[in-house]
Protein backbone atom coordinates (compact mmCIF):
# COMPACT_ATOMS: atom_id res chain seq x y z
CA UNK A 1 0.00 0.00 0.00
CA UNK A 2 1.34 3.70 -1.08
CA UNK A 3 1.70 5.99 2.26
CA UNK A 4 0.88 9.54 1.46
CA UNK A 5 2.30 12.28 4.31
CA UNK A 6 0.80 15.92 4.85
CA UNK A 7 3.20 16.88 6.41
CA UNK A 8 5.41 16.24 2.97
CA UNK A 9 4.97 18.54 0.33
CA UNK A 10 7.94 18.44 -1.59
CA UNK A 11 10.19 15.51 -2.48
CA UNK A 12 9.69 11.98 -2.93
CA UNK A 13 8.92 8.84 -0.66
CA UNK A 14 9.08 4.92 -1.16
CA UNK A 15 6.35 2.66 0.60
CA UNK A 16 7.03 -1.00 0.93
CA UNK A 17 4.45 -2.85 0.18
CA UNK A 18 5.73 -6.56 -0.04
CA UNK A 19 9.14 -7.65 0.69
CA UNK A 20 9.88 -7.14 -2.98
CA UNK A 21 7.27 -4.56 -4.29
CA UNK A 22 7.48 -0.76 -3.72
CA UNK A 23 5.47 2.18 -4.33
CA UNK A 24 7.28 5.76 -5.02
CA UNK A 25 5.16 8.49 -4.07
CA UNK A 26 6.37 12.08 -5.77
CA UNK A 27 5.57 15.08 -4.48
CA UNK A 28 4.89 18.60 -6.14
CA UNK A 29 3.34 21.70 -4.68
CA UNK A 30 2.37 24.67 -7.28
CA UNK A 31 -0.42 27.39 -7.30
CA UNK A 32 -3.70 26.28 -8.36
CA UNK A 33 -4.33 27.98 -11.47
CA UNK A 34 -8.33 27.93 -11.62
CA UNK A 35 -8.38 29.39 -7.76
CA UNK A 36 -4.58 31.33 -7.53
CA UNK A 37 -5.52 32.25 -3.47
CA UNK A 38 -4.81 28.26 -3.06
CA UNK A 39 -2.08 25.62 -3.43
CA UNK A 40 -2.29 22.44 -4.82
CA UNK A 41 0.08 19.77 -3.49
CA UNK A 42 0.10 16.65 -5.61
CA UNK A 43 1.07 13.56 -4.55
CA UNK A 44 1.74 11.17 -7.50
CA UNK A 45 2.13 7.31 -6.92
CA UNK A 46 3.80 5.18 -9.28
CA UNK A 47 4.55 1.30 -8.94
CA UNK A 48 7.05 -1.20 -10.55
CA UNK A 49 6.95 -1.78 -14.14
CA UNK A 50 4.77 -4.83 -13.67
CA UNK A 51 2.64 -3.13 -11.30
CA UNK A 52 2.01 0.35 -13.24
CA UNK A 53 0.84 -1.03 -16.34
CA UNK A 54 -1.81 -3.65 -15.23
CA UNK A 55 -3.37 -4.61 -12.42
CA UNK A 56 -1.74 -7.46 -10.42
CA UNK A 57 -4.10 -9.13 -8.64
CA UNK A 58 -3.39 -9.37 -5.07
CA UNK A 59 -5.20 -10.08 -1.60
CA UNK A 60 -8.51 -7.64 -1.59
CA UNK A 61 -6.48 -5.55 -4.16
CA UNK A 62 -4.19 -4.80 -1.30
CA UNK A 63 -1.11 -3.53 -2.89
CA UNK A 64 -3.05 -0.79 -4.20
CA UNK A 65 -4.67 0.44 -0.91
CA UNK A 66 -3.85 4.12 -0.49
CA UNK A 67 -3.26 5.53 3.35
CA UNK A 68 -3.06 9.02 4.04
CA UNK A 69 -1.38 10.31 7.37
CA UNK A 70 -0.75 13.63 8.93
CA UNK A 71 2.47 13.25 9.57
CA UNK A 72 5.77 13.76 7.76
CA UNK A 73 7.54 10.46 7.26
CA UNK A 74 8.37 7.04 7.52
CA UNK A 75 9.62 7.58 11.04
CA UNK A 76 6.79 10.47 12.23
CA UNK A 77 3.59 9.00 10.49
CA UNK A 78 1.73 11.12 12.89
CA UNK A 79 -2.51 9.70 12.90
CA UNK A 80 -4.16 8.02 10.05
CA UNK A 81 -6.96 10.19 8.83
CA UNK A 82 -7.85 8.43 6.27
CA UNK A 83 -8.05 4.88 3.91
CA UNK A 84 -8.61 3.88 0.37
CA UNK A 85 -9.28 -0.11 -0.08
CA UNK A 86 -9.18 -2.53 -1.97
CA UNK A 87 -9.50 -1.82 -5.89
CA UNK A 88 -10.57 -4.23 -7.93
CA UNK A 89 -9.94 -3.32 -11.22
CA UNK A 90 -6.79 -1.10 -12.64
CA UNK A 91 -9.62 1.91 -13.33
CA UNK A 92 -10.45 1.70 -9.90
CA UNK A 93 -6.57 2.63 -8.75
CA UNK A 94 -5.75 5.72 -7.13
CA UNK A 95 -2.87 7.25 -9.31
CA UNK A 96 -3.06 10.64 -7.58
CA UNK A 97 -3.98 12.60 -4.35
CA UNK A 98 -3.94 16.22 -4.33
CA UNK A 99 -4.63 18.43 -1.59
CA UNK A 100 -5.46 22.20 -1.46
CA UNK A 101 -4.87 24.89 0.90
CA UNK A 102 -5.44 28.54 1.40
CA UNK A 103 -1.50 30.55 0.67
CA UNK A 104 -2.53 32.23 3.70
CA UNK A 105 -2.99 28.79 6.06
CA UNK A 106 -0.79 26.04 4.00
CA UNK A 107 -0.85 24.02 7.22
CA UNK A 108 -4.91 23.41 6.90
CA UNK A 109 -5.97 21.04 4.27
CA UNK A 110 -9.02 22.08 2.70
CA UNK A 111 -10.41 20.24 0.37
CA UNK A 112 -8.61 16.15 -1.09
CA UNK A 113 -9.07 14.91 -4.82
CA UNK A 114 -8.52 11.23 -5.86
CA UNK A 115 -7.70 10.92 -9.43
CA UNK A 116 -7.62 7.18 -11.11
CA UNK A 117 -6.54 5.27 -13.49
CA UNK A 118 -9.78 4.66 -14.92
CA UNK A 119 -9.62 9.50 -14.99
CA UNK A 120 -12.32 9.27 -12.43
CA UNK A 121 -12.25 12.60 -10.38
CA UNK A 122 -13.80 12.94 -6.76
CA UNK A 123 -13.25 15.64 -4.86
CA UNK A 124 -14.23 15.89 -1.24
CA UNK A 125 -13.50 18.21 1.86
CA UNK A 126 -11.01 17.07 4.08
CA UNK A 127 -13.48 17.41 6.91
CA UNK A 128 -15.79 14.72 4.82
CA UNK A 129 -12.39 12.91 4.48
CA UNK A 130 -11.99 12.19 8.43
CA UNK A 131 -15.50 11.73 8.86
CA UNK A 132 -15.32 9.15 6.39
CA UNK A 133 -11.98 7.62 7.68
CA UNK A 134 -12.34 5.07 5.03
CA UNK A 135 -14.33 3.57 1.84
CA UNK A 136 -13.73 0.67 -0.54
CA UNK A 137 -13.17 1.39 -3.94
CA UNK A 138 -16.08 -0.36 -4.97
CA UNK A 139 -17.92 2.63 -3.38
CA UNK A 140 -16.31 5.80 -4.46
CA UNK A 141 -19.03 6.55 -6.86
CA UNK A 142 -21.58 6.54 -4.00
CA UNK A 143 -19.66 8.77 -1.93
CA UNK A 144 -20.75 12.87 -1.69
CA UNK A 145 -17.19 13.29 -3.28
CA UNK A 146 -18.77 15.45 -6.42
CA UNK A 147 -18.03 18.78 -5.29
CA UNK A 148 -16.76 21.95 -7.15
CA UNK A 149 -13.35 23.14 -6.43
CA UNK A 150 -12.93 26.33 -7.70
CA UNK A 151 -16.82 27.21 -6.57
CA UNK A 152 -16.42 25.49 -3.14
CA UNK A 153 -12.93 26.39 -2.11
CA UNK A 154 -13.66 30.09 -0.59
CA UNK A 155 -17.08 28.29 0.89
CA UNK A 156 -14.59 25.73 2.60
CA UNK A 157 -11.93 28.29 3.74
CA UNK A 158 -14.73 30.87 4.53
CA UNK A 159 -16.33 27.91 7.25
CA UNK A 160 -13.25 27.07 9.16
CA UNK A 161 -12.52 30.65 9.77
CA UNK A 162 -16.15 31.06 10.57
CA UNK A 163 -16.07 34.51 7.85
CA UNK A 164 -13.40 36.09 9.58
CA UNK A 165 -11.91 38.89 7.74
CA UNK A 166 -10.01 42.00 7.70
CA UNK A 167 -10.83 45.45 6.21
CA UNK A 168 -8.00 47.60 5.28
CA UNK A 169 -7.81 50.99 6.99
CA UNK A 170 -5.28 53.61 5.32
CA UNK A 171 -5.72 56.01 8.06
CA UNK A 172 -3.80 55.76 11.95
CA UNK A 173 -4.64 53.71 14.03
CA UNK A 174 -3.63 49.98 16.00
CA UNK A 175 -4.73 46.32 15.04
CA UNK A 176 -6.66 44.48 17.47
CA UNK A 177 -7.35 40.39 17.14
CA UNK A 178 -4.96 40.34 14.11
CA UNK A 179 -2.43 37.56 13.57
CA UNK A 180 1.02 38.47 12.30
CA UNK A 181 2.09 35.31 11.40
CA UNK A 182 5.65 34.21 12.77
CA UNK A 183 8.21 34.97 9.17
CA UNK A 184 8.31 32.35 7.34
CA UNK A 185 11.55 31.85 5.05
CA UNK A 186 11.39 31.15 1.58
CA UNK A 187 15.35 30.83 0.94
CA UNK A 188 18.39 32.32 2.44
CA UNK A 189 17.32 35.27 0.61
CA UNK A 190 13.30 35.77 1.17
CA UNK A 191 10.94 35.52 3.68
CA UNK A 192 7.44 36.80 3.65
CA UNK A 193 4.86 37.32 6.68
CA UNK A 194 1.00 36.76 6.70
CA UNK A 195 -1.78 38.85 8.27
CA UNK A 196 -5.20 37.15 9.12
CA UNK A 197 -7.73 37.83 11.65
CA UNK A 198 -8.33 35.91 14.36
CA UNK A 199 -10.89 33.27 14.27
CA UNK A 200 -13.79 34.35 15.42
CA UNK A 201 -15.65 32.05 18.15
CA UNK A 202 -18.87 30.82 18.42
CA UNK A 203 -20.29 34.09 20.23
CA UNK A 204 -19.34 36.42 17.46
CA UNK A 205 -22.32 35.96 15.07
CA UNK A 206 -21.47 39.11 13.50
CA UNK A 207 -19.96 39.38 10.06
CA UNK A 208 -17.79 42.68 10.77
CA UNK A 209 -14.66 42.68 9.47
CA UNK A 210 -11.47 43.17 12.01
CA UNK A 211 -9.87 46.71 10.97
CA UNK A 212 -6.14 46.30 9.52
CA UNK A 213 -4.28 49.60 9.36
CA UNK A 214 -1.60 50.43 7.02
CA UNK A 215 1.03 52.04 9.69
CA UNK A 216 1.39 48.37 11.06
CA UNK A 217 1.84 46.23 7.65
CA UNK A 218 5.35 46.31 7.45
CA UNK A 219 8.76 45.94 9.59
CA UNK A 220 9.96 49.38 10.77
CA UNK A 221 12.96 49.99 8.43
CA UNK A 222 14.79 52.52 6.81
CA UNK A 223 13.30 51.61 3.84
CA UNK A 224 9.94 50.28 5.04
CA UNK A 225 8.11 53.71 4.60
CA UNK A 226 4.19 53.92 5.16
CA UNK A 227 3.08 52.75 1.87
CA UNK A 228 1.71 56.14 0.17
CA UNK A 229 -2.15 56.50 0.04
CA UNK A 230 -2.87 57.30 -3.55
CA UNK A 231 -0.77 53.58 -4.14
CA UNK A 232 -3.83 51.85 -1.82
CA UNK A 233 -6.70 53.57 -3.29
CA UNK A 234 -7.90 50.16 -4.53
CA UNK A 235 -7.52 48.25 -1.36
CA UNK A 236 -8.86 51.08 1.06
CA UNK A 237 -11.37 50.35 3.20
CA UNK A 238 -11.93 46.76 1.24
CA UNK A 239 -12.91 43.65 2.99
CA UNK A 240 -10.14 40.98 1.98
CA UNK A 241 -9.32 37.24 3.40
CA UNK A 242 -5.48 38.22 4.22
CA UNK A 243 -2.02 40.19 3.57
CA UNK A 244 1.00 38.75 2.03
CA UNK A 245 4.24 40.82 2.75
CA UNK A 246 7.59 39.41 1.19
CA UNK A 247 10.88 41.02 2.38
CA UNK A 248 14.27 40.65 1.27
CA UNK A 249 15.85 39.01 4.61
CA UNK A 250 19.48 40.46 4.56
CA UNK A 251 17.98 43.86 5.03
CA UNK A 252 14.57 43.43 5.91
CA UNK A 253 13.32 45.52 3.34
CA UNK A 254 9.64 45.19 2.05
CA UNK A 255 9.54 44.08 -1.57
CA UNK A 256 6.02 43.03 -2.37
CA UNK A 257 2.77 42.91 -0.89
CA UNK A 258 -0.52 40.86 -1.87
CA UNK A 259 -3.85 41.62 -0.88
CA UNK A 260 -5.67 38.08 -0.72
CA UNK A 261 -9.45 37.35 -1.16
CA UNK A 262 -11.59 34.35 -2.26
CA UNK A 263 -10.75 32.24 -4.92
CA UNK A 264 -8.91 35.07 -7.43
CA UNK A 265 -9.02 38.69 -6.42
CA UNK A 266 -5.64 39.66 -5.74
CA UNK A 267 -3.54 43.38 -5.89
CA UNK A 268 -0.50 43.15 -5.56
CA UNK A 269 1.99 46.24 -4.72
CA UNK A 270 5.48 46.29 -5.54
CA UNK A 271 8.41 48.48 -4.38
CA UNK A 272 8.92 50.79 -6.87
CA UNK A 273 12.73 49.92 -8.47
CA UNK A 274 13.39 53.39 -9.92
CA UNK A 275 13.47 55.26 -6.48
CA UNK A 276 13.57 52.86 -3.58
CA UNK A 277 11.42 54.19 -1.46
CA UNK A 278 8.10 54.58 -3.15
CA UNK A 279 5.37 51.77 -4.40
CA UNK A 280 3.21 51.29 -7.44
CA UNK A 281 0.59 48.60 -8.53
CA UNK A 282 1.32 45.72 -10.49
CA UNK A 283 1.32 42.35 -11.88
CA UNK A 284 3.68 39.84 -10.23
CA UNK A 285 2.83 36.08 -12.24
CA UNK A 286 4.38 32.78 -10.26
CA UNK A 287 2.70 29.50 -9.88
CA UNK A 288 5.33 27.98 -7.33
CA UNK A 289 7.96 28.88 -5.42
CA UNK A 290 11.05 28.62 -7.45
CA UNK A 291 9.16 31.08 -9.85
CA UNK A 292 7.88 33.53 -6.47
CA UNK A 293 11.60 33.44 -6.01
CA UNK A 294 12.54 34.53 -9.12
CA UNK A 295 10.08 37.53 -9.25
CA UNK A 296 11.67 38.67 -5.76
CA UNK A 297 14.90 38.37 -7.07
CA UNK A 298 13.78 41.33 -10.18
CA UNK A 299 12.59 43.46 -7.78
CA UNK A 300 15.55 43.45 -5.67
CA UNK A 301 17.91 43.36 -8.60
CA UNK A 302 16.54 46.77 -10.06
CA UNK A 303 16.73 48.29 -6.95
CA UNK A 304 19.92 47.98 -6.99
CA UNK A 305 20.71 49.58 -10.11
CA UNK A 306 20.23 52.86 -7.74
CA UNK A 307 23.12 53.78 -5.89
CA UNK A 308 21.31 54.95 -2.80
CA UNK A 309 19.38 51.40 -1.80
CA UNK A 310 22.33 49.05 -2.73
CA UNK A 311 21.09 46.12 -1.12
CA UNK A 312 24.34 43.92 -0.57
CA UNK A 313 26.43 42.38 -3.53
CA UNK A 314 29.20 40.14 -3.01
CA UNK A 315 32.66 41.60 -3.02
CA UNK A 316 34.00 42.65 -6.60
CA UNK A 317 37.50 41.35 -5.57
CA UNK A 318 37.40 37.84 -5.45
CA UNK A 319 39.47 35.75 -7.46
CA UNK A 320 38.73 32.29 -8.76
CA UNK A 321 40.34 29.94 -6.17
CA UNK A 322 41.15 26.44 -6.77
CA UNK A 323 38.88 23.83 -6.54
CA UNK A 324 38.30 20.87 -4.77
CA UNK A 325 36.74 18.39 -6.91
CA UNK A 326 35.54 16.10 -3.92
CA UNK A 327 34.08 19.13 -2.18
CA UNK A 328 31.62 19.87 -5.19
CA UNK A 329 27.89 19.50 -6.01
CA UNK A 330 27.06 19.71 -1.64
CA UNK A 331 24.17 21.74 -0.36
CA UNK A 332 23.81 23.53 3.23
CA UNK A 333 19.94 23.16 4.16
CA UNK A 334 20.88 21.05 7.63
CA UNK A 335 23.71 24.08 7.93
CA UNK A 336 21.21 26.39 7.07
CA UNK A 337 18.60 25.57 9.20
CA UNK A 338 20.52 25.66 12.30
CA UNK A 339 22.93 28.51 11.61
CA UNK A 340 20.23 30.98 10.31
CA UNK A 341 22.44 34.15 10.74
CA UNK A 342 24.90 32.23 7.80
CA UNK A 343 23.91 32.87 4.45
CA UNK A 344 25.76 30.97 1.51
CA UNK A 345 25.35 32.27 -2.17
CA UNK A 346 26.89 31.74 -5.12
CA UNK A 347 28.97 34.32 -5.96
CA UNK A 348 28.87 34.70 -10.11
CA UNK A 349 26.80 32.58 -12.27
CA UNK A 350 30.26 32.20 -14.37
CA UNK A 351 32.24 31.43 -11.52
CA UNK A 352 32.45 28.11 -9.34
CA UNK A 353 33.45 30.20 -6.64
CA UNK A 354 31.39 30.87 -3.17
CA UNK A 355 31.46 32.97 -0.42
CA UNK A 356 29.89 33.19 3.29
CA UNK A 357 28.67 36.39 5.49
CA UNK A 358 28.77 36.02 8.82
CA UNK A 359 27.95 38.86 11.24
CA UNK A 360 28.76 38.34 14.67
CA UNK A 361 28.95 40.45 17.81
CA UNK A 362 31.67 37.58 19.54
CA UNK A 363 33.95 38.91 16.57
CA UNK A 364 33.69 42.64 16.88
CA UNK A 365 30.45 43.62 14.60
CA UNK A 366 33.06 43.19 11.59
CA UNK A 367 31.46 41.34 8.59
CA UNK A 368 34.24 38.70 6.44
CA UNK A 369 33.44 36.80 3.01
CA UNK A 370 34.77 33.66 3.03
CA UNK A 371 36.02 32.86 -0.62
CA UNK A 372 35.92 28.87 -0.80
CA UNK A 373 35.92 26.06 -3.58
CA UNK A 374 32.42 24.62 -2.85
CA UNK A 375 29.47 26.13 -0.96
CA UNK A 376 29.98 23.09 1.95
CA UNK A 377 33.23 24.25 2.42
CA UNK A 378 32.47 27.59 2.69
CA UNK A 379 29.84 27.21 5.10
CA UNK A 380 32.00 25.09 7.25
CA UNK A 381 34.21 27.61 7.95
CA UNK A 382 31.44 29.93 8.35
CA UNK A 383 29.79 27.84 10.88
CA UNK A 384 33.55 27.39 12.90
CA UNK A 385 33.85 31.42 12.38
CA UNK A 386 31.13 31.93 14.27
CA UNK A 387 30.94 28.95 16.81
CA UNK A 388 34.51 28.91 17.62
CA UNK A 389 36.07 32.82 17.16
CA UNK A 390 38.90 32.93 19.86
CA UNK A 391 40.28 29.51 18.87
CA UNK A 392 40.49 31.48 14.97
CA UNK A 393 44.44 32.00 14.07
CA UNK A 394 45.60 31.21 10.58
CA UNK A 395 47.05 27.72 11.46
CA UNK A 396 43.37 26.71 12.74
CA UNK A 397 41.99 28.29 9.65
CA UNK A 398 44.64 26.34 7.35
CA UNK A 399 44.14 22.94 8.83
CA UNK A 400 40.45 23.41 8.59
CA UNK A 401 40.26 24.34 5.28
CA UNK A 402 42.16 21.23 3.92
CA UNK A 403 42.77 22.08 0.34
CA UNK A 404 41.03 24.79 -0.06
CA UNK A 405 42.16 28.61 -0.45
CA UNK A 406 40.64 31.21 1.36
CA UNK A 407 40.47 34.86 0.84
CA UNK A 408 38.89 36.18 3.85
CA UNK A 409 37.81 40.13 3.30
CA UNK A 410 36.97 42.95 6.27
CA UNK A 411 34.10 44.50 4.54
CA UNK A 412 35.27 47.44 6.20
CA UNK A 413 38.67 47.76 5.31
CA UNK A 414 38.57 46.06 2.04
CA UNK A 415 42.41 46.57 1.13
CA UNK A 416 43.61 44.85 3.87
CA UNK A 417 43.31 41.19 3.02
CA UNK A 418 44.01 37.86 4.76
CA UNK A 419 45.60 35.39 2.55
CA UNK A 420 45.38 31.69 3.73
CA UNK A 421 46.81 29.29 1.47
CA UNK A 422 46.46 25.92 1.28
Amino acid sequence: MASIYLGKKSGSSVSSISSQVKATVNVTREIFKECPNFEKVTYKITYPTKYEDEYVPTVFGSYYNVLIYNGYNVKHRGTQIFGYYSPANNSQIVREVCVYYSVLRDNIPLMVTFVTRGNGTYTCTYETLISEKSFTACNINKKKLKQNLVQDLPKVHNKFTKRAKIKFKTEEGKNKYINGLNEIKLSRSFSKVIFISNKKSKKESSDEPYDFYNCELLKKNSLNDVIEKNVLAGVKDKVIDGIIVYYYRRNNIALLVEFINNCKSKTQIIRNYTYGNEWVNGNVTYYNNQELIMELEKIKNRMNISRNYNLGTAPETFNNSYLNESLGGNTTEELDEVYDDIEVTQVYPSYEDYYSETNTTSIGNIVFYILAGSILAAALVAVAYYKIPKLLTKNYMKYFAINCEFTLINKKKTKELIIINK
